[in-house]
């Protein structure tokens, strides 16, 4: 394997919730919310998971819409560790590798809840020079969004 498919990128965002950490687990953790916590405009759909609860090896599938090109995704829960984090893959194209590591942790007041997707891309030097900054961008367009609509449903940390 070349090193270009090697080279991992990553993206990482922060909050301060009003929550102790098991709450804050808990909402997260409810898959039936991810549309509620998804921008409008990836017309996010939770379409099945393969078991009744969350757990390890719990397959996900979504559909989702962006730059207005319509997706089905898989994701699977390969590390489930309440209330602290767990780690979600998936590994469809233009990924060869993505996993995402929501996790909590509980500073002096409230929970940090800290958002880090690490992947890597097919297609190459021209994935890393074309792509891979479009998918920042897209992730930070959506992380950033979905940031705001959490700040919208606890209060306000003084």
């Amino acid at each position: 394997m070349s090193q270009i498919f090697k080279k991992e990128f990553s993206y990482s965002i922060s909050q301060i919730l009003p929550l102790a950490p098991e709450k804050t687990f808990l909402y997260f953790a409810d898959e039936t919310r991810l549309h509620d916590l998804t921008p409008d405009w990836m017309h996010f759909q939770v379409l099945s998971k393969s078991n009744p609860s969350l757990q390890n090896g719990t397959l996900i599938d979504y559909h989702l819409t962006l730059r207005r090109i319509p997706f089905h995704w898989r994701s699977q829960i390969e590390d489930w560790y309440p209330p602290g984090k767990l780690r979600v893959c998936a590994g469809q194209r233009p990924f060869r590798f993505l996993q995402t590591y929501p996790s909590v942790r509980t500073p002096a007041w409230g929970t940090l809840m800290t958002d880090r997707v690490i992947y890597r891309l097919s297609g190459g030097l021209f994935a890393e020079k074309f792509i891979q900054p479009l998918v920042q961008n897209n992730l930070d367009r959506i992380f950033s969004a979905r940031k705001v609509i959490i700040a919208g449903q606890f209060p306000v940390i003084p």
